[in-house]
């Protein structure tokens, strides 16, 4: 966002990009699981609460990180 380079992920060296951490990272099956089940980022933002895509960021430690990271962005 800011034109520094992508973080990787630490279990398997993929770039963490919103729909990887949101849908496919396999570290976060266990914390997604008990949030919601989606296929894809569409099917989670329109059938999926809000709330609970949050409480799964703030399970796996992102949310606040990705609450900075949005404001630091676009305010």
């Amino acid at each position: 966002m800011n034109g520094e380079d992508v973080p990787s992920c630490v279990a398997c060296d993929c770039d963490l990009i919103v729909e990887y951490i949101l849908i496919e990272c396999k570290d976060f099956v266990g914390a997604r699981q008990r949030y919601y089940n989606a296929e894809n980022l569409q099917q989670l933002f329109q059938e999926i609460s809000v709330t609970y895509v949050f409480d799964f960021l703030h399970e796996i430690g992102l949310f606040y990180r990705t609450l900075v990271l949005f404001v630091q962005d676009y305010m």
